[in-house]
């Protein structure tokens, strides 16, 4: 025997449903117990969250629904209505408060636990990360104001709540999970998750001479878009970079350049050179080049061709 998901059928809206809900076991029987706790878990293949015996109505909906799904061989239960239910729950800091479920299908005590679907509170705008091994980020529901934590038995993800009172009701803080609008889960459209902003970490670039060749063709592209003439691209590109420094180095982290070559007599430092050279973003390189002398140290290829002055005079004597 295999467990299948839990599915709900189409709402039932108008007179029948009055009708069926005067009729309904579930809908006009008061039957919570005050105080009475059960395990709230997390369930996606539950299509709507549906409320169990920790949980009271506040108000229905005047929807219903059929239900089917729990094991191939079970009858679809018939005429569940659909709810704004409560729970309360207890937070790490000491502070009870009353979680609002609206669109859930209410059992009561027909059902020993509760099941929640994630995606249902996503809807609302609201984050919920049930993966206990995702280290980024809070295990548990982060609402604007407060946080619900999880906990795990087995591999099941759930959080325990109670049946409020009616005092508790009046005069705890009131936490909305879900949204008030109808929820038909046939037609909800869940958008592929976007991944956050990413930083990404510019080393070095590298530009290729230009040959008085593609120099002349460049007097014809860049009277169209200067974008189409390399050297004025590569300028802006360069310009354009800002390396974004990482959290996981530190602050005294220092970097060193092992050795400068150039093929011209007398090289000129630039910016745009000290960015590339150095690894650091255009303004780094803009402040070093204000704070430094540019000397660099003249080296003399083996063997030597001439000899060269000294200038101490004391270096002179015999």
């Amino acid at each position: 025997r295999t467990v299948q998901a839990i599915v709900s059928g189409p709402r039932i809206f108008g007179r029948n449903s009055k009708i069926q809900r005067t009729t309904s076991a579930y809908a006009h029987k008061p039957d919570h117990i005050d105080g009475t706790m059960a395990k709230c878990e997390l369930d996606t293949r539950a299509d709507t969250i549906c409320a169990g015996k920790n949980f009271r109505v506040l108000s229905l909906t005047g929807q219903t629904c059929d239900v089917s799904g729990f094991h191939q061989s079970f009858d679809a239960i018939h005429d569940i209505p659909v709810a704004q239910v409560a729970t309360a729950m207890t937070l790490e800091n000491g502070e009870t408060v009353i979680l609002i479920i609206n669109e859930a299908l209410y059992f009561g005590n027909q059902m020993d636990h509760s099941l929640v679907n994630p995606n249902q509170i996503r809807a609302y705008g609201i984050d919920v990360s049930d993966n206990p091994y995702d280290r980024e980020r809070d295990f548990g529901i982060q609402h604007d104001d407060c946080f619900v934590p999880f906990s795990t038995e087995g591999s099941t993800v759930y959080f325990d709540t109670f049946v409020p009172t009616d005092h508790q009701l009046e005069t705890l803080r009131h936490i909305e999970l879900t949204s008030d609008e109808e929820w038909d889960p046939s037609n909800v459209n869940m958008q592929k998750y976007q991944p956050r902003g990413t930083t990404r970490f510019v080393q070095q670039m590298h530009r290729n001479p230009i040959s008085r060749n593609e120099a002349e063709t460049d007097l014809h592209l860049s009277s169209i878009s200067e974008c189409f003439c390399p050297s004025t691209f590569a300028q802006r590109l360069i310009e354009s970079v800002h390396v974004e420094s990482r959290q996981d180095i530190d602050a005294t982290d220092n970097r060193s350049a092992a050795e400068v070559v150039s093929n011209t007599r007398h090289s000129v430092i630039t910016p745009e050179l000290v960015s590339q050279v150095f690894g650091v973003g255009l303004n780094t390189a803009k402040q070093t080049i204000a704070v430094t002398t540019q000397k660099g140290i003249r080296r003399a290829i083996h063997p030597l061709n001439r000899r060269y002055r000294v200038d101490h005079l004391d270096l002179h004597r015999n």
